[in-house]
């Protein structure tokens, strides 16, 4: 290939680049999930859920209703997705572990005969029952599952849970945090969620104002969850007109820059052809003189 074309070649490949980035097709972006990608999941995931008496029974009641339209968005079964239940208040209760249930009407009956418990708010107490006890081999956990934490909590923990967050997180266990009530209107309260929050706060820490917020933001949380527990991302949804109007350019662009280099190998081989015949009549001619005239 001659350096001319080889020169063309490059300009086109970063005309590509450029059009390829324009159209939207990098990644970091935030994508949702539907329920037959939710279907790819397979995690172990266990719900910590406040049990204290600042709760009422009413909202208790709207809480495991929460609960039981967060277990419709998953599938269920001992290959795919399995939740267990810890209740806590002054001190924690396996209310079930991950192997308990595995489908989704048993789990559902399950959550449907919790009682509330009462007492305080031991939340650090409670991360670190779940970290011995609930994520093991014995109970359940498969080594192979993404490992999954949702904690719901109507206010402020009465013990430290900076370290015990923090030991949990470093087993690799990923913690959503949804706080319910005006309690989490305070900064210091508030901070205290992002303390047990995974990163990225933004999906994995919510806080709504009544447990009757719960139900509105069932499907924000759902989505979050299967995201983590799927570590897949949904290919962007794009405009398809601009799309479309972006692939057409793209094309044509392509048919242009082909058919240039194609014009441009062409010419250059013919204006090489024709230096070489050039070259081999010089060559054939050299030392050959003109024809002596007769003597007369």
């Amino acid at each position: 290939m001659d350096l001319q074309t080889h020169f063309s070649l490059l300009n086109m490949n970063q005309l590509l680049v450029l059009l390829l980035l324009s159209s939207g097709l990098q990644g970091g972006e935030i994508y949702s999930y539907t329920g037959s990608q939710c279907e790819m999941a397979k995690a172990d995931i266990v719900m910590l859920v406040d049990g204290s008496g600042s709760i009422s029974q009413d909202d208790f009641g709207r809480m495991k209703s929460f609960l039981s339209e967060m277990v419709q968005n998953f599938p269920i079964s001992p290959n795919k997705v399995q939740i267990g239940l810890t209740q806590f208040s002054s001190s924690p209760k396996a209310e079930w572990h991950l192997n308990s249930h595995n489908n989704k009407q048993s789990l559902l009956q399950a959550i449907d005969q919790i009682r509330q418990v009462g007492g305080g708010t031991g939340t650090g107490q409670a991360l670190d029952y779940i970290r011995n006890h609930s994520f093991k081999p014995g109970v359940g956990m498969r080594p192979d599952s993404k490992k999954i934490v949702v904690l719901i909590t109507d206010g402020e923990a009465q013990d430290k849970v900076g370290i015990p967050a923090k030991n949990l997180k470093d087993t690799g266990v990923e913690v959503f945090v949804i706080g319910v009530g005006d309690a989490f209107s305070k900064s210091r309260t508030l901070d205290e969620l992002r303390t047990i929050a995974s990163e990225d706060i933004k999906s994995h820490l919510y806080h709504v104002s009544t447990f009757q917020s719960l139900h509105d933001a069932a499907s924000n949380i759902s989505t979050s969850i299967c995201h983590a527990a799927t570590e897949l991302k949904q290919l962007p949804s794009y405009d398809p007109t601009v799309f479309i109007i972006r692939l057409v350019v793209l094309l044509l662009t392509l048919l242009i820059f082909s058919s240039l280099i194609f014009y441009t190998h062409k010419t250059t081989r013919g204006k090489q052809r024709a230096q070489q015949n050039d070259t081999e009549l010089d060559y054939y001619n050299l030392g050959v003189g003109g024809v002596p005239e007769a003597s007369p």
